[in-house]
């Protein structure tokens, strides 16, 4: 008799709140246990939005990617001196916004650089979280800026790429009033 065994059951993220870290994220973790205010793995991030963006729509797109990437959601609690990946629950998020449109238009690049050096320096709290923060800087009817800030634990090169990516099809989606056409990931749950 040849039969295959049969398959195993799908794990549900409900199933798997809690987790192990990969071997790069322990060591970014173990290194955070030694100076919780150390922000050399603090990733700050700053995108220059052309053409006039709208508020409402952008904080929809970026709520949907973090529904989407649970990473973004992850804390790392400490059990017992073992670290351990935990997925908070979807929550969705207001997206602040600061106006710098009246200052000096030669300083503008100066003042937002600024804003994102200061909030990058935020320190993140691997164990409680979140280690995700957005916030929108206006500087003109047909530019603003979005400051992202994370942790390298849960982001890199690549993840920079998909968010990227994400968003312009979101926004863009959104903006024409459709629903974007992207996959839902096995076992996410809201």
């Amino acid at each position: 008799m040849n039969r295959l065994p049969p398959k195993p059951p799908s794990i549900l993220r409900q199933l798997r709140k809690l987790g192990p870290l990969s071997f790069s994220q322990e060591s970014l973790w173990f290194l955070y246990q030694f100076d919780p205010s150390n922000l050399a793995y603090n990733s700050t991030y700053l995108f220059r939005l052309k053409g006039g963006i709208d508020h409402d729509i952008l904080e929809h797109a970026l709520n949907e990617i973090v529904r989407r990437h649970e990473i973004l959601r992850t804390i790392y609690p400490n059990r017992g001196g073992q670290p351990l990946q935990a997925i908070n629950p979807y929550e969705p998020f207001s997206l602040n916004e600061f106006d710098f449109s009246s200052g000096p238009e030669d300083e503008i690049e100066l003042v937002v650089t600024k804003f994102a050096l200061e909030h990058g320096k935020a320190p993140v709290n691997l164990h409680r979280g979140p280690l995700t923060r957005f916030a929108l800087l206006h500087v003109s009817s047909k530019e603003d800026y979005l400051f992202f800030a994370t942790h390298h634990i849960s982001f890199d090169a690549w993840s920079r790429q998909v968010l990227i990516g994400e968003l312009v099809q979101l926004y863009d989606a959104y903006r024409l009033g459709k629903n974007p056409d992207m996959p839902e990931f096995a076992g996410t749950v809201s």
